[in-house]
């Protein structure tokens, strides 16, 4: 009897193994849809990337050339003349380093002072919690609109100084529901032991919390980067008067949209013969976008799993 149930449960268990690695082999096996969809995503991926590449090889090209059309794969005559144009632009300097004092300051602050507010709304303890909270929600789908925000500026005296692109960009309430909700998945216990050993709650956040929410804090951080690097309207509206603010975007916006002369009067003549306008402008794409993808690689990793836990704990 104990060798028949011996031989049942081997046979038993050859056959559970059998039908594991049948059903292994029929996920592992590609399907037609499985074909499908990565045809789509090639396609999505070639008509995400190709206006990128058309940008790169007409920046590389030579500008009489390029006005004749046809330039779609590859630079038909290759030149670095746009790029010498470029960078021996006055006005790209100085608005690449206000752009990159802007990039210091204001992302930082904002994560600095989003951060501490979400802490704090992240604690049961504190006071008046919904009531913080509805405010919040309030500011986040209703705004005074452009007009009263400028008429703010001017009275605070923010108008064309260097501070109208920091401060008023210091807290975003979506950043800070993100953040809290990160710090809520945090283990209490960590906290329960920091207060039991005297700690307070600034040592707390910077010892604790803040070296736990790397993931969520990048995020954020790369966020404002973005959005401080790209941004021209605030430089176009809150500071016309002070050419001593124009950032690199602003800069790049009036020689893309013919508004600045693409080729300054400085540029030696050999060189203007092997450059157009639009050439130029294509060049100064590449320019102002360049630190971006240079930047992206560093924050990827962050990325994924800070939007995801930031948006799923509660």
């Amino acid at each position: 009897m104990e060798r028949r149930e011996n031989a049942n449960e081997t046979k038993f268990a050859q056959n559970n193994e059998k039908q594991i690695r049948s059903k292994k082999s029929r996920l592992n096996r590609a399907t037609a849809g499985d074909y499908v969809i990565a045809a789509l995503l090639i396609v999505f991926t070639v008509l995400a990337f190709y206006p990128v590449w058309f940008t790169l090889i007409g920046s590389f090209n030579n500008g009489t050339d390029y006005l004749k059309g046809g330039v779609y794969l590859v630079p038909r005559v290759f030149t670095w003349a746009n790029y010498n144009v470029i960078v021996s632009d006055e006005r790209i300097w100085h608005g690449l380093l206000i752009t990159v004092l802007r990039c210091l300051t204001g992302p930082a602050m904002l994560v600095g002072f989003t951060a501490f507010v979400a802490y704090g709304m992240s604690r049961k303890e504190l006071k008046g919690k919904k009531v913080f909270n509805i405010i919040n929600l309030i500011t986040m789908f209703f705004g005074g609109g452009m007009i009263p925000l400028y008429l703010l500026c001017k009275m605070l005296g923010l108008l064309n100084t260097f501070w109208i692109y920091v401060l008023p960009g210091m807290y975003n309430v979506y950043d800070m529901i993100l953040m809290r909700a990160f710090f809520n998945g945090l283990p209490e216990d960590l906290h329960e032991a920091a207060v039991i050993d005297g700690a307070s709650e600034f040592k707390i956040f910077f010892t604790i919390v803040a070296p736990c929410s790397k993931p969520i804090l990048a995020t954020v951080l790369m966020w404002a980067l973005i959005g401080h690097w790209n941004d021209y309207l605030t430089t176009e509206i809150y500071a016309p008067l002070n050419k001593n603010l124009n950032v690199l975007q602003y800069v790049l916006q009036k020689i893309i949209n013919g508004s600045a002369s693409a080729i300054p009067s400085g540029v030696p003549a050999v060189v203007k013969k092997s450059v157009s306008a639009k050439t130029v402008s294509l060049a100064a794409m590449m320019f102002g976008s360049l630190p971006m993808f240079a930047m992206f690689p560093f924050f990827q990793r962050f990325f994924t799993k800070g939007i995801y836990v930031g948006s799923l704990k509660g």
